[in-house]
């Protein structure tokens, strides 16, 4: 992505390549939005999140997941999971920036 290939053509290419997504899979092949997902999540960097959603019950007691205010959203720094260097993410963060900017998601 950060050489210039669009996230439809990397989706392509892993589904040609018969790259794996994993166990749960329950469809042949990749979908854009996989690899947009991927290149969005700051795991890969080390920075694992926690509490994004709260459960609420509504009086039939039903569950919805709502989210919550960002300043109560635990972020801890766990460098010795990070995959993906920082030069390189922020590279990707700035080209999905600029691609948002101007086609909007």
């Amino acid at each position: 992505f950060v050489a210039g290939n669009s996230i439809n053509g990397i989706a392509r290419e892993l589904t040609r390549l018969k790259v794996p997504k994993g166990h749960r899979a329950s469809q042949p092949g990749w979908h854009p939005q996989q690899v947009h997902r991927m290149l969005t999540n700051a795991k890969y960097v080390g920075a694992w999140a926690w509490g994004r959603t709260a459960t609420v019950r509504d009086s039939q007691g039903r569950k919805k997941q709502t989210a919550v205010e960002a300043d109560e959203v635990v972020v801890r720094a766990r460098p010795e999971l990070r995959i993906v260097e920082q030069a390189v993410w922020d590279r990707a963060q700035a080209r999905l920036a600029e691609l948002d900017a101007r086609y909007g998601h």
